[in-house]
This record gives structure tokens, C-alpha cells and sequence, in this order.
């Protein structure tokens, strides 16, 4: 009994770019071609213990050996306010 190997049909390329938030954090983001970005990783930021060169180039050398291409793309992180529902004119709040 043999067993049959498995056959490639199509690799998807794969984006991937380091962004930084308004935070200091930088995250490492992938994205298969057709798929949503997922973040892989983030480094924190915390002025007493980090600084921004180096949670930067910890990024850049993880987008790197994920397949990044140098020099690796630098993006800004959109900040959205998050949306806390309000009750409606003349309803009692809990």
C-alpha cells in the first residue's frame, strides 16, 4: 500500500508589514492575497521599560524572517474610538 503525496495546487502570496499604533505598540500584520490582515504579533510599549527603536526593530526582524521583503513597509494603525451605546430619550437606565 502506497500513499499518494499531496499536491500544491497554488501557494498564496502573502503581505506582510509591521504598523504602529498611537499607543507606541508596533504589530506585525500578514495577509494571504484575497484574505483579511490578521495581526500575528504585537509589542507593547511601556516607556519604562522599552523604547520605541527597539519594540521597532524587534517587528521588523520578525516581519523580515516571516518573509517581508526589506525595507520592510512602515504603516500607521487607524485609532477608532470605541461606540458605547446610550439608552434613549425618556427610558430609565438600569
Amino acid at each position: 500500500m502506497t500513499e499518494e503525496q499531496p499536491i500544491i495546487i497554488k501557494i498564496l502570496p502573502t503581505k506582510v508589514w509591521v504598523e504602529s499604533d498611537v499607543f507606541g505598540c508596533r504589530h506585525v500584520v500578514l495577509q494571504h492575497e484575497g484574505m483579511e490582515p490578521f495581526t500575528y504579533a504585537t509589542f507593547g510599549y511601556s516607556y519604562a521599560y522599552t523604547s520605541n527603536s527597539e519594540t521597532s526593530a524587534m517587528a521588523t526582524e520578525l516581519a523580515t524572517r516571516l518573509g517581508a521583503t526589506e525595507p520592510v513597509e512602515q504603516r500607521h494603525r487607524k485609532f477608532v474610538f470605541p461606540v458605547v451605546a446610550s439608552p434613549k430619550a425618556g427610558q430609565a437606565k438600569d
